[in-house]
């Protein structure tokens, strides 16, 4: 059987030391002759919606509290969006290789 604190701390790991993609959302649809847009985006990685920088600041319990686990939940909720502007058509958004994010155009 595989140690729990042993896999969540790989995973971490990896994380940490993953390089960030760069990528250009470019519109190319009749939004594009909007000059701007409000852009929404929602992140999960290592520094958002994770538990894990909470996890190892109480010191990876094998078996946590009650307590400890309520204290894991708020980490792991989605933080709040970052809102941007869609400007002449494109957006630009940086994101680790082991995160995800969704971005919502108005």
């Amino acid at each position: 059987m595989v140690d729990l604190a042993w896999l969540l701390n790989m995973i971490f790991l990896s994380q940490r030391s993953m390089p960030w993609k760069h990528f250009v959302l470019t519109l190319s649809n009749d939004m594009h002759s909007v000059k701007q847009n409000n852009c929404t985006i929602w992140r999960v990685d290592c520094d958002h919606g994770n538990v894990i920088k909470s996890f190892d600041k109480m010191g990876r319990p094998a078996l946590p509290s009650r307590a400890q686990i309520s204290e894991l939940r708020a980490p792991a909720h989605m933080t709040a969006p970052e809102l941007r502007m869609l400007v002449n058509g494109k957006l630009a958004v940086d994101i680790p290789i082991m995160g995800i994010a969704v971005v919502e155009i108005r």
